[in-house]
């Protein structure tokens, strides 16, 4: 499961201008160069669903989202308004069980509505809930009509359990001994239909990651604990739930202290016994480096021999966004993206007195992506292999996953759109089957030159298919039944 989250910005209506050009593999919409981007969501083979968060203010406090979807074929088949509290914020969306969810919230009012489109019917319904005032959102899922939320209300973990059928909520026991506590992710087993949280805490000095899983009686639950050492702490943590009782937990760990990574770590549990907790630096990694050039990768690897055999490790400074684990044939295959946060100086004019002088501030300026690590590991929880695929250039405010996977019996494809180019590596039978490959997507028309494109996105869609889309300004000066220049929002099919 992955949830979107929305970056939210105030503006009018912005909805999908003039369609340029149509066929079966590339979509075009006409769009203002700084305008905010439509959201797209692959609905398997459906189709996608297609909308800008952008919404119009309407009378009576209320304000409306233009939704359309459209078929494999890139046909549309419906579009629709649905009307909401202008006061409330777009928060979450995702697609669930053949419906497609969003959560409406806003952390300083009484309400929360959650809306639940039906692309195959285009029927629309809107539910409307009331919330503690300071309700902050952090994760939801949704599974027959039972809709999760995990969040929190001033710094305390709040996780509740919305009925849409009877439109009854219910708060879970959420609190954990210890300090900073917070709920990192919920989700429903898909087949005993149990809920359960992840939530961290520090306790005794020591992170811990509790999987809490409710019973039939809410009221009533069991906690499995993952204790960190006295070196390191828990960054991040994401639970798969296989057959059999089986859960895998991942995540990233760093020294006391540091927001910086050091590594990653995997536990799994069997009939809620842990059977492992293993911790893999990413000194250890055959191939974290490999995306230096070769000067660089020889002197920090050497580095780290020296610090290894002094009985250290060397200290890394990276962070590590962790994808969910899957499970592959006789092994689990482990994803994250190695990234660092950018920092720049700014200056600014300040006034002592009636004198006035120029003054600096450090800003945050975005997190910089250096390459994915790709693991393999034994059913024991032993590392197998690992391999690395370097990230060119990507520096965004907004911290998600911009490489996907595409998993197969024996193949795992990973790609990711940059500029309208679809960079990829094909790892086969845990080996690397071809170097690095970047494939150029198609435009509509002849002659047609791209002059400027935004990073971009890309995800798998179904059977051998995949979509990207994002902004493009495109020049053409020889077709003269086309603008000579247009900025579109551009949407492409493909295969590979």
């Amino acid at each position: 499961m992955r949830i979107r989250e929305i970056l939210i910005v105030t503006m009018g209506l912005l909805w999908l201008g003039d369609v340029y050009g149509q066929s079966k593999s590339r979509l075009e919409f006409e769009i203002r160069p700084n305008e905010p981007q439509p959201e797209i969501v692959p609905i398997e083979k459906l189709g996608i669903i297609v909308f800008n968060p952008a919404r119009e203010k309407k009378e009576d406090g209320l304000s409306s989202i233009t939704f359309a979807f459209y078929n494999t074929e890139f046909e549309k088949v419906w579009e629709k308004n649905v009307i909401t509290n202008k006061k409330l914020n777009l928060n979450f969306y995702e697609y669930f069980e053949n419906a497609f969810y969003l959560i409406f919230n806003n952390r300083n009012k009484e309400s929360l509505e959650v809306v639940k489109i039906n692309p195959a019917t285009a029927v629309i319904d809107n539910y409307k809930f009331f919330v503690v005032k300071g309700t902050e959102i952090k994760d939801f899922v949704v599974k027959n009509d039972q809709v999760v939320i995990g969040g929190a209300i001033k710094n305390t973990p709040l996780i509740q359990q919305i009925d849409l059928n009877t439109k009854k909520t219910k708060t879970l026991p959420s609190i954990v001994e210890g300090k900073s506590v917070a709920v990192q992710e919920v989700f429903i087993n898909a087949k005993t239909n149990a809920i359960s949280a992840v939530i961290s805490s520090t306790f005794d000095k020591n992170k811990n990651v509790i999987i809490r899983t409710y019973r039939q009686n809410p009221s009533k639950f069991d906690d499995l604990v993952i204790t960190s050492n006295k070196k390191f702490d828990f960054h991040t943590a994401k639970v798969t739930s296989l057959d059999a009782g089986i859960k895998l937990v991942l995540g990233s760990y760093g020294y006391r202290k540091n927001a910086n990574t050091q590594g990653f770590y995997i536990a799994k549990f069997i009939d809620d016994n842990q059977e492992f907790l293993q911790f893999y630096s990413f000194t250890e990694l055959d191939n974290f480096f490999s995306f230096l050039n070769d000067r660089e990768k020889v002197k920090i690897e050497n580095k780290a021999e020296r610090k290894k055999q002094k009985g250290k490790d060397l200290k890394i400074n990276y962070r590590l966004l962790t994808h969910e684990l899957v499970s592959q044939g006789d092994q689990y295959v482990m994803i994250g993206e190695a990234y660092y946060p950018v920092y720049r100086t700014e200056r600014f004019m300040d006034y002592f007195g009636y004198r006035r002088y120029y003054n600096y501030q450090t800003v945050f300026d975005g997190n910089q992506f250096t390459h994915a690590v790709i693991a393999g590991f034994s059913k024991s929880g032993d590392l197998m292999w690992d391999h690395s695929f370097k990230i060119n250039d990507i520096k965004t405010r907004a911290l998600n996953e911009k490489v996907k996977a595409y998993v197969e019996p024996e193949d795992i494809t990973l790609f990711y759109n940059l500029e309208g180019n679809i960079n990829k590596l094909t790892i086969r039978s845990n080996k690397v089957d071809n170097s690095e490959e970047t494939l150029t997507l198609a435009t509509e028309y002849q002659n047609d030159q791209v002059k400027r494109a935004d990073i971009g996105s890309a995800e798998y869609w179904y059977d051998n298919y995949f979509i990207a889309w994002g902004y493009q300004k495109i020049k053409n000066l020889d077709n003269l039944e086309v603008k000579k220049k247009r900025n579109i929002f551009y949407i492409n099919k493909m295969s590979f």
